[in-house]
């Protein structure tokens, strides 16, 4: 534990202190996802270059090459009725295309990663990969 201090020039108070943002179901879903990886003591960076939404690697980015590229398909609570989703237009239900799950498997493949599709039902995260093999 630190403690910064800034100079009090830099600190401006704010008169009228606005609310914090307020996050969309998916950017909730994928900070409970951020928050699995990191307890499960991966580092996690962003995946969008490879088509996910993270890149994970077993250790410090500066060393070594991440082993994953994980991407939030959809949430839903742990009930089943269907107009208590609490996903609004981001929705598990929904699924992925067939051309869409075979682009990501291979462009992760291609750069030497498992494809990841991480789902969040609750407050648990459930993870599917995908790993091309025995292909030459």
């Amino acid at each position: 534990v630190f403690e910064v201090s800034l100079p009090q020039h830099w600190v401006t108070p704010r008169s009228d202190p606005s609310p914090p943002p307020t996050l969309t179901d998916r950017e909730q879903s994928k900070a409970v996802v951020l928050h699995d990886l990191y307890r499960r003591r991966y580092a996690v960076t962003s995946g969008r270059k490879f088509g996910g939404d993270f890149l994970v690697y077993p250790g410090d980015p500066l060393v070594f090459h991440a082993w994953y590229v994980v991407r939030l398909m959809g949430c839903h609570d742990d009930d089943d009725d269907d107009d208590q989703m609490g996903c609004g237009e981001y929705r598990q239900d929904v699924g992925i295309g067939c051309e869409e799950l075979l682009g990501f498997s291979r462009i992760a493949s291609s750069v030497k990663k498992v494809a990841v599709m991480a789902t969040v039902v609750g407050e648990r995260v459930e993870y599917v990969s995908l790993q091309w093999s025995g292909l030459t």
